[in-house]
């Protein structure tokens, strides 16, 4: 029984660390992501001069590229963004992969579905500490942000934080609220899921 506990105990240490250690390497890479996202965006203040023309393209980035859905995105490291979200209240900058698998979940926050401009906007993360791990700490009228690709900025408050079954997507990606934001709990039973709207 001592073996047993002593090997019980070096397993969670193991996961542990190897917990921690995933969440510190996706934190690098989210900052690391979001300051070529803020470079490789034009705001107004660069006079233009990084604008891509009708294809999407830009002078200084042949990696820019219009999707088949209608926002644009950005190449950082071989993956394809639509932009960054900004959460003042967790301290966090995080960028939105354009598509969602269980491997690019792994690297980033992904748009799970709808887009920004239809008010049905849907984004999935990990519960990593540096991802959405502590989402359900966040209050009614906590203000969220999402900045696409052109520098373009919506802000949005929390409305309504809910836990959601694992299957009920549907209820997951109603349009009912202008940006829903989930992860998993620990366990894995449930989803938190946090809804916010525009601010007008």
């Amino acid at each position: 029984m001592l073996i047993t506990g002593i090997v019980c105990v070096l397993a969670a240490l193991s996961l542990l660390i190897y917990n921690k250690v995933v969440s510190d390497n996706a934190a690098k890479f989210a900052e690391e992501a979001v300051d070529e996202l803020r470079k490789l965006s034009y705001p107004e203040e660069d006079g233009g001069e990084n604008k891509p023309d009708d294809k999407g393209k830009t002078s200084d980035d042949a990696s820019n590229k219009v999707t088949d859905d209608p926002m644009d995105t950005l190449t950082v490291k071989e993956y394809e963004f639509i932009g960054y979200l900004s959460i003042p209240a967790l301290r966090l900058n995080l960028p939105v992969m354009a598509e969602w698998s269980y491997e690019n979940l792994n690297v980033s926050p992904c748009r799970y579905s709808g887009l920004p401009e239809t008010d049905d906007f849907v984004i999935a993360a990990h519960n990593y500490s540096s991802h959405f791990g502590f989402i359900d700490s966040l209050n009614e009228g906590d203000t969220v942000s999402f900045t696409d690709v052109h520098a373009k900025q919506i802000n949005y408050q929390v409305e309504l934080i809910d836990t959601l079954s694992p299957t009920d997507v549907k209820d997951m990606t109603s349009g009912e609220y202008d940006l829903t934001l989930f992860t998993c709990t620990y366990s894995g039973q449930a989803r938190v899921t946090v809804r916010l709207n525009r601010i007008k």
